[in-house]
């Protein structure tokens, strides 16, 4: 972020506030902290050299070995955020079509995709393999969420901006909003030096802290976002594209922008921090296996089993039936002779197991 920031107003100190504005997003610190969730947590990192790359590369300079670290490095973490940063970066590159027509950075961003496709195969060409011809639970209508989960699991306006959830802090925090509350009253200079790069990027927060809530009208949407299971994981998006407008903005109130001020700014996001100490977990015991009780949640497909979540990644037969997994007895169960299981059908193939 902070490469990328300062590249792009060729101005460091701006490039230091939106690197820390990132950083110490409440989200961000609910994912790496609260959630444990490693892969989206990861996202935050390659998210920025996307953008990064395709900025270089629409610049013509060399660029594109970023756009190719940053999208392959989101493809090998987190499989959904890399669907939504290629949709994202494909609006962010049409509204850039005139830069496209020049031959050099067509030529570039296709090379680039070529090497993102080509690295990355070893990955995405075994998850084709196994979404098209194995029975995976996540590949099951409803497996991950259904509709009224989605919806119900919305934040309202209150959760982005207070810190009322009981484990989880998904607020926008105080300084931003009272960053994007101050730029109403400097539209008039804004507007002088707002360029269609920060009007999309604040257009794009905007929308995805939309999408992060109940307000936002997923009932009308085909059952295949779904597999978002919680609206609010979209503030990761929300928090990039928030962190580069609240660095522009404090950039064009202060003309002359530097470290003294850049100190400032530092410490205020950093107290702001400080009510979120309570939500920390400061369990530092590990229990033994036994106390997670695994025979007695995996008897509920629905129930959550340690490790495995809903079991959304085990072959369906294998989810359908833990319990029997978990209470079969250790011995070999065919002694001589042969035994052919044919219940089970893989999909879209005669092949019997």
């Amino acid at each position: 972020m902070y490469g990328f920031m300062s590249e792009k107003t060729q101005n460091k100190a701006i490039g230091c506030i939106a690197s820390i504005i990132y950083m110490t997003m409440p989200y961000h610190l609910t994912d790496m902290y609260i959630r444990n969730a490693l892969g989206e947590f990861l996202s935050y990192l390659f998210i920025p050299l996307v953008f990064w790359g395709i900025d270089r590369i629409l610049n013509c300079k060399k660029g594109n070995y970023l756009l190719v670290i940053g999208s392959v490095g989101l493809i090998l973490t987190h499989n959904l955020m890399t669907v939504l940063t290629a949709i994202t970066a494909f609006v962010y590159l049409m509204i850039h079509i005139k830069q496209l027509r020049n031959k050099h950075c067509l030529r570039e961003i296709l090379i680039s995709f070529c090497f993102i496709l080509g690295i990355s195969s070893f990955f995405w060409v075994p998850a084709l393999e196994t979404w098209n011809w194995a029975d995976y639970e996540v590949y099951q209508e409803n497996s991950m969420a259904t509709k009224e989960d989605l919806v119900q699991s919305g934040l309202n306006l209150k959760d982005l901006l207070t810190t009322n959830q009981e484990t989880r802090v998904f607020k926008l925090g105080l300084p931003i909003i009272v960053i994007l509350f101050l730029s109403l009253f400097y539209i008039p200079v804004l507007k002088e030096r707002l360029k269609k790069d920060d009007l999309f990027f604040f257009l794009a927060g905007l929308l995805f802290t939309w999408m992060s809530t109940k307000y936002f009208p997923w009932t009308s949407f085909s059952d295949i976002f779904n597999i978002l299971q919680f609206p609010w994981r979209l503030l990761v998006f929300s928090n990039f594209f928030f962190s580069i407008t609240c660095a522009r903005i404090l950039g064009v109130l202060q003309k002359n922008l530097r470290f003294c001020h850049v100190i400032s700014i530092v410490a205020v996001f950093l107290i702001s921090l400080i009510p979120l100490i309570k939500f920390l977990p400061t369990e530092t015991k590990i229990l033994d296996i036994k106390y997670q009780y695994l025979t007695g949640v995996s008897v509920n497909p629905e129930e959550t089993m340690p490790a495995m979540g809903k079991g959304e990644y085990l072959p369906v037969n294998c989810n359908r039936n833990r319990a029997y997994l978990f209470f079969r007895e250790n011995k070999v169960l065919i002694l001589e002779g042969t035994r052919r299981n044919t219940y089970t059908k893989k999909r879209r193939t005669k092949f019997l197991l």
